[in-house]
C-alpha cells in the first residue's frame, strides 16, 4: 500500500465516524471474555482484535462489514453475519 493509498484510507475512516456510519459501543468484560473463548477454540484464524470487535458485534448483534476473507471467514463459522469488501 502507497502511502498516498494509507492517506486516502484514513481520511475516509475519518469522514465515516464523523457521519456516524458506524455504530460504536462501550467495550465491557463480555466482550473480552467471549473473544478469549473464540481464540481458544483453534477452529479459526481469529487473532486477538479480530476476536475482539467480532465478540463486541456478537453480543451486541451487529452485522459484521470487513475486507478481510480471513475474518470474514471466522465470522460465518461463528454464526456472526458478515459481508465481505471485495477490493475493486
Amino acid at each position: 500500500m502507497t502511502r498516498s493509498d494509507a492517506e486516502q484510507i484514513v481520511s475516509h475512516f475519518v469522514a465515516h465516524l464523523a457521519g456516524s456510519l458506524y455504530t460504536r459501543i462501550a467495550l465491557d468484560r463480555r466482550h473480552y471474555d467471549l473473544a478469549f473463548q473464540w481464540m481458544r477454540r483453534f477452529d479459526t484464524d481469529l487473532r486477538a482484535l479480530d476476536a475482539l470487535h467480532l465478540a463486541a458485534a456478537a453480543a451486541e448483534q451487529l452485522d459484521v462489514l470487513t475486507g478481510d476473507a480471513s475474518m470474514a471467514e471466522s465470522a460465518t463459522r461463528l454464526g456472526i453475519k458478515v459481508r465481505l469488501l471485495k477490493s475493486r
